[in-house]
C-alpha cells in the first residue's frame, strides 16, 4: 500500500512527525512524505503557477517543497512519484478544521487535491489552539482510521475530514459521523501605517467559536468524540437549478 503524507504546518510539524513514525511502523505501508518547507496554514487550495517549485530531499523518501499543501500533492502525483499512490493522508494539523474552516484549510485542500486525482484521502486535525497538544492520542486514532479505510475503501469522489479532541486517550468516547457545523469567526482587520506612509493590515481578533448544532463536527468534538465528516468535490446546489432556469430566461 503506497501512502503519501503531507500537511500545512510544514515538514517539522509535530503532528506530521508523530503520524509519520506511526505509519512507517505499520506492516504493508510504503510511505512517502512531501510537505511544505515552512508553515502554510490557511493557504486554502492555492496552486503556485508564477514561481518555481523547489523540491529538496531531507531524508529517505521525505521531501520538502516551497509551495502550498495542494502543490505538494499535485507535484507528487503528477511528476515526482512513479508508483501509484493508494491513499493520501494530510495532517495531523495543529488546530481544528471544522465547519467552513475546510475552505480556508491547507490541510483539507491537500486531501481535496488528491480526490481531484481520484485518489482516496483523509485530512486529520487536532482540536484546540494551545501549544500543548495530545498528538499521541490523535495519532493513535488517525492510524486506526487509516487501517479502517484500508479495509473499507472511501467511496468514489468522497474524502474524509477528521477532527480529534485534544484530550488524553481515555477521555475520548468514540467516533461520530458528522456534518459540517457553523463556524463563527470573531475577526478584526487592524489597519496600520508604515514609516513610509503605506497602509498595511493585520487580520486578528478573538478565537473563533461555533453555533451548537445536532450531529455537527463541533458538537461531536466538544463532547469528546472523534468527528469524521465525509466531504465531496461537487458543491453544486442542485435544488436551485430549476428555479434559476426560470429566473434567468434572458435574451440579448
Amino acid at each position: 500500500m503506497n501512502v503519501l503524507l503531507t500537511n500545512d504546518d510544514g515538514i517539522n510539524g509535530e503532528g506530521l512527525i508523530s503520524l509519520k513514525e506511526a505509519l512507517e511502523a505499520m506492516d504493508g505501508i510504503n510511505l512517502t512524505v512531501v510537505a511544505p518547507d515552512r508553515e502554510r496554514s490557511a493557504s486554502s487550495h492555492r496552486i503556485t503557477i508564477f514561481d518555481p517549485l523547489i523540491l529538496k530531499e531531507v531524508s529517505d523518501k521525505a521531501f520538502t517543497l516551497n509551495g502550498s499543501p495542494a502543490d505538494c500533492v499535485k507535484i507528487s502525483l503528477e511528476g515526482l512519484l512513479k508508483e501509484q499512490i493508494d491513499l493520501v493522508v494530510s495532517g495531523i494539523n495543529n488546530g481544528p478544521n471544522m465547519g467552513i474552516d475546510v475552505y480556508y484549510s491547507g490541510t483539507v485542500a491537500a486531501a481535496r487535491e488528491a480526490r481531484f486525482h481520484s485518489i482516496p484521502s483523509i485530512a486529520f486535525s487536532i482540536d484546540g489552539y494551545t501549544h500543548d497538544k495530545a498528538f499521541d492520542t490523535a495519532t493513535e486514532w488517525a492510524v486506526g482510521i487509516v487501517m479502517k479505510v484500508l479495509e473499507q475503501p472511501i467511496r468514489a469522489k468522497a474524502f474524509y475530514n477528521v477532527n480529534i479532541p485534544n484530550v488524553k486517550k481515555g477521555l475520548i468516547k468514540g467516533i461520530q459521523i458528522t456534518s459540517l457545523g457553523k463556524r463563527v469567526y470573531n475577526d478584526q482587520v487592524l489597519e496600520r501605517i508604515t514609516p513610509f506612509g503605506w497602509k498595511y493590515f493585520w487580520i486578528g481578533g478573538d478565537l473563533p467559536s461555533y453555533q451548537p448544532e445536532e450531529n455537527s463536527d463541533f458538537n461531536a468534538v466538544e463532547d469528546n468524540y472523534v468527528s469524521l465528516t465525509p466531504l465531496q468535490l461537487d458543491v453544486t446546489d442542485y435544488s436551485a437549478i430549476e428555479d434559476l432556469k426560470g429566473n434567468f430566461n434572458l435574451t440579448f
